[in-house]
């Protein structure tokens, strides 16, 4: 059974920007979260949404936002998106 409110790609960025920027560690100015896009997905329990996580720095920002997907992914799927 999908639980997940449906969101936007444009709301769920602003969700996932927000957490990223109050969990990254504030040396890193190179990371940033992309906009979520849909996807087909696998079985009920994946999320419809993935992001293209940035290669690894130093300051391990790539594990913060592995984490972060995996935790609004569980929250949240995609909507459709607004035609005209």
């Amino acid at each position: 059974m999908n639980n997940r409110t449906t969101i936007y790609a444009s709301d769920l960025y602003l969700l996932l920007d927000r957490e990223f920027k109050l969990r990254k560690t504030p040396g890193c100015d190179v990371c940033y979260i992309q906009l979520p896009y849909r996807v087909d997905r696998e079985d009920e329990a994946a999320a419809n949404w993935e992001i293209v996580i940035p290669a690894a720095c130093p300051h391990d920002c790539r594990q913060v936002i592995q984490d972060i997907v995996a935790e609004y992914g569980a929250r949240y799927d995609l909507a459709e998106e607004r035609r005209g």
